[in-house]
């Protein structure tokens, strides 16, 4: 027991103690203090320096985090996935498993990471990719084109407001009602729509960057076509659209592990917190309660590492962010809101791809 004198002396030292365990440093989360501080009071993940620290960087990020949230009782939620008849059993799920090897003959695209630039269209980034590689597995190797982002991101009212952001799940709803064109990234003349907005440099990379910063473009105007913007494309607007026979939600992880064996990746949302930026290898374990936003990304993969399970995700910020532009997070316990918010469809069957 301790001494009645001591208590109040125990209880300070028990507040102080918690308090540098979640303390901010700065004010600035982009600090080499906060940086270092993230990199003292864990071992799971190492932090670094990503973005320039700067008010303007912080903003600009934040405006990078476009997934909006959905209210609980909304009547836009996609219907549940819990069985499919084509899902493995749970002795099958394998320890380890990345989609980039699995499909590698067929799908070398899924490898691809996006830059969604200097706008809020992660929603629109994520869910495109996603159904990109599930259009490729599902017609087993013959369809190599990418989806269009642009499309979705400008064209889905239902789904939000483009850079202003708007919702993974409407978006796959719009793969099933309305079709989705193809289209590559920015300046790649490849597809219906291309992606209309460059790659920036979202980091810090003095002397290596091949990329204009993002915080010196200015903000994205743009809107919808209802047309090939591609004028070397020879497929119609209305010919190239493609369609998804079912979407769904799926929220269980051995299920989630399931679905992406079988159909391919699917897109995931989750709650970014302010030492998320600075990601650069390990298994992400948040260490903060300030939150800046909701990110849309898309899942490849899981594993285990160091005895802790994760994650593997692609995230649209450009291949210079984090581990080469993926991160790992921890897996199976709804971290940061990672498994409420998972994403995807099944595409219809077409003699052409």
């Amino acid at each position: 027991m301790i001494p009645r004198s001591c208590a109040p002396v125990f209880v300070l030292c028990l507040i102080l103690t918690a308090a540098q365990a979640t303390a901010t440093p700065s004010d600035s989360f982009l600090s080499d203090e906060y940086i270092n501080h993230i990199n003292s009071i864990q071992s799971s993940w190492t932090a670094g320096r990503n973005f320039e620290d700067s008010p303007e960087a912080m903003e600009m990020i934040k405006s990078l985090l476009g997934e909006l949230p959905m209210e609980d009782n909304s009547s836009s939620h996609p219907p549940l996935k819990t069985a499919d008849p084509a899902w493995p059993s749970d002795a099958e799920i394998p320890a380890t498993f990345d989609a980039r090897s699995k499909w590698k003959d067929w799908c070398p695209r899924i490898a691809d990471i996006w830059d969604q630039s200097n706008c809020g269209s992660c929603w629109a980034v994520a869910s495109s990719s996603a159904v990109t590689d599930r259009f490729c597995i599902g017609s087993k190797g013959k369809f190599k084109g990418l989806m269009s982002a642009q499309h979705v991101a400008f064209c889905c009212y239902k789904c939000g407001a483009g850079c202003k952001g708007g919702f993974s799940a409407l978006a796959w709803e719009f793969f099933m009602k309305k079709g989705l064109v193809t289209g590559g990234g920015y300046n790649s003349s490849e597809g219906c729509q291309p992606y209309d907005l460059q790659p920036c440099q979202h980091w810090e990379q003095k002397n290596k960057s091949p990329y204009p910063k993002c915080t010196d473009l200015p903000y994205p105007v743009t809107f919808c076509e209802k047309k090939c913007t591609n004028k070397g494309y020879r497929s119609s607007f209305k010919e190239d659209k493609r369609k998804i026979k079912k979407y769904y939600a799926i929220r269980d992880p051995k299920d989630i592990q399931k679905d992406l064996m079988t159909y391919g990746p699917l897109s995931m949302t989750f709650v970014v917190y302010a030492d998320f930026p600075s990601y650069k290898k390990g298994v992400y374990d948040r260490t903060t309660d300030e939150h800046l936003g909701m990110h849309a990304v898309k899942v490849i993969g899981w594993g285990t590492e160091k005895n802790t399970p994760y994650w593997l995700i692609s995230n649209s910020w450009n291949e210079y962010w984090g581990d080469k532009g993926t991160f790992k997070i921890l897996r199976g316990g709804n971290h940061c809101e990672i498994e409420n918010g998972v994403y995807g469809g099944v595409p219809r069957e077409r003699e052409k791809w």
